[in-house]
């Protein structure tokens, strides 16, 4: 008999946690619709938000965990990037000789956790000169604007901090 009322106080502990996970994400997704539609359109707005919110439910994406004591080192490193970024585009749109130096690269990961993967290809698109186009197996598949500039350290140096960012460490090689 308590074996069965610490199960039940299990489940309903899960189902606890269930709910308030997909309010939370019900949350960031209005949230979401709010900022990118200026508080209009809710007649479409309504049932995105309710299955994105459904989606996350079955789907069960994991949960972003921070270490917030990296989060003003994070953004500050990654508005730097796109401030030296914009002004490489600008520079770029300036020259004459407009050869171009565009390449599909491998990246190999050095994190293991999925997360900071998954992170990882999404945030490098944000930064000018690549795209995160596939992630294949323990690598990243990337297009770069010129391929004879340094992206593999710039793309380490994000895996980086997004890794000290989400709390998964780095692969170490043995």
């Amino acid at each position: 008999m308590a074996a069965s009322r610490g199960k039940r106080s299990e489940n309903s502990q899960q189902h606890g946690l269930r709910t308030v996970r997909v309010l939370l994400w019900a949350l960031v997704y209005t949230a979401t619709w709010t900022l990118l539609s200026s508080g209009q359109g809710w007649y479409i707005g309504i049932p995105v938000i309710c299955l994105a919110t459904g989606l996350s439910y079955i789907l069960q994406p994991p949960s972003l965990a921070f270490r917030l004591q990296h989060l003003p080192g994070f953004i500050a490193y990654f508005v730097s990037r796109q401030l030296l970024g914009g002004m490489d585009v600008a520079k770029r749109s300036f020259q004459r000789d407009a050869t171009s130096h565009a390449a599909w690269v491998h990246y190999p990961f050095t994190s293991a956790a999925l997360n900071t993967r998954i992170g990882l290809s999404a945030l490098i698109g944000l930064l000018p000169g690549t795209l995160g186009a596939r992630i294949e197996s323990d690598a990243l598949l990337i297009h770069v604007l010129d391929e004879r500039l340094d992206w593999k350290s710039e793309v380490a140096n994000l895996e980086r901090h997004l890794s000290k960012l989400l709390g998964t460490p780095a692969r170490t090689s043995s």
